[in-house]
């Protein structure tokens, strides 16, 4: 599994959701924002996405960017959530898309809903100097950026080059 929601920069105690959890919204984001490029996410090839991976291949995906070569996904758990930004975002010349999907925890019980919104997204090598360090990242290699880009303005790649 993509261990994306484990990052050593965060702040791991704010989380509220198991690892199992964590990582089903994450796929579902990832899904959401590759179907809103036009991609077929049901049938990908692993150099489009990987949607699943033993925890101990985890290393050979962790320099990768999650969808096609510069897009990251980031999911929040509050829309009003500011995009998290990473100093591997900036190495991939990374486009980070920010994504929300509802769900609860009503005694222990899991919920999810049936849709995610895309929030907006970040140009990381145009937004990197402007973005703030939050408090919650331990090592600093972390930024968030307030001025989300709306998705009506994505540079939408070209699908059939994926």
């Amino acid at each position: 599994m993509k261990d994306t929601h484990n990052i050593s920069d965060y702040d791991t105690d704010r989380f509220h959701l198991t690892d199992r959890q964590a990582h089903c919204l994450g796929v579902m984001n990832e899904f959401a924002i590759g179907k809103y490029l036009g991609i077929d996410m049901m049938h990908t090839k692993p150099d489009v996405w990987v949607p699943f991976h033993v925890k101990e291949h985890f290393s050979l995906y962790k320099n990768q960017a999650d969808i096609l070569t510069n897009i990251e996904c980031r999911r929040v758990n509050n829309p009003s959530n500011p995009i998290a930004i990473r100093q591997k975002d900036l190495n991939l010349n990374a486009l980070v898309v920010q994504g929300y999907i509802d769900f609860s925890l009503i005694n222990g019980e899991f919920q999810v809903g049936n849709q995610v919104e895309l929030l907006g997204w970040s140009d990381v090598s145009a937004d990197w100097s402007e973005a703030q360090t939050p408090s919650w990242s331990k090592t600093g290699t972390s930024r968030v950026v307030y001025d989300k880009r709306p998705m009506s303005d994505f540079p939408m790649p070209m699908v059939g080059a994926a």
